[in-house]
């Protein structure tokens, strides 16, 4: 599904601007149960106009991407349903932000996904505790939090962390190694009473 949107700009400077006014659409992309077929949930996600989309967010500001994010939450909640949103650590760490967050009316009906938690493996420990702050904050607004892309050299990092998420999405490259996803998902189990592995 695609949805054609305008851009509502929240306080950014006017490189920023120029960056958002890249976006065509969302795409609403389905989360379906596998035994009923059901489409339980979308993850928002954006196409961008003659760009790699990896490439072009992670060129994208802090305040760009929590633009971007406020933009997305406030349109999913004119839609019904469930609606997953992205969002980098470094948002998670920064108690503004965080606070920002907090004054949203989620409903029940916002999930966020912690898109880079790879970017933890080079956090300081004062960073680490200011992510895991985060984290607490906002489960205690109820918040659903995920993370996603989690691999084998994330996991122990993972498990050390005071991190109460409702979930973890296990990275598709590592369906690659047979021998050792096995493990990786017991381990994330072990933090997390649900597990999806991508792929």
């Amino acid at each position: 599904i695609y949805c054609e949107c305008s851009i509502k700009i929240y306080k950014i400077n006017g490189s920023d601007i120029n960056m958002l006014r890249e976006i065509k659409e969302f795409r609403l992309q389905p989360l379906v149960e596998l035994h009923s077929g059901k489409i339980i949930a979308h993850e928002i996600l954006s196409s961008v106009i003659n760009k790699d989309p990896e490439q072009w967010f992670s060129s994208l500001s802090k305040e760009t991407v929590f633009s971007l994010f406020l933009w997305q939450a406030e349109y999913a909640l004119t839609l019904s349903g469930i609606y997953w949103l992205n969002l980098p650590v470094n948002i998670f760490c920064d108690v503004i932000k965080v606070n920002e967050i907090l004054k949203i009316k989620h409903e029940n009906r916002l999930v966020l996904e912690i898109q880079d938690p790879k970017m933890l493996l080079n956090y300081s420990r004062n960073d680490i505790y200011a992510f895991e702050k985060g984290i607490y904050l906002l489960r205690q607004a109820e918040w659903i939090i995920w993370l996603d892309d989690i691999t084998s050299s994330l996991i122990s990092l993972v498990g050390k962390m005071s991190l109460n998420v409702d979930g973890i999405k296990i990275d598709r490259q590592e369906i690659r190694y047979p021998k050792t996803i096995n493990t990786l998902i017991s381990r994330a189990f072990s933090i997390s009473p649900h597990v999806l592995v991508e792929g």
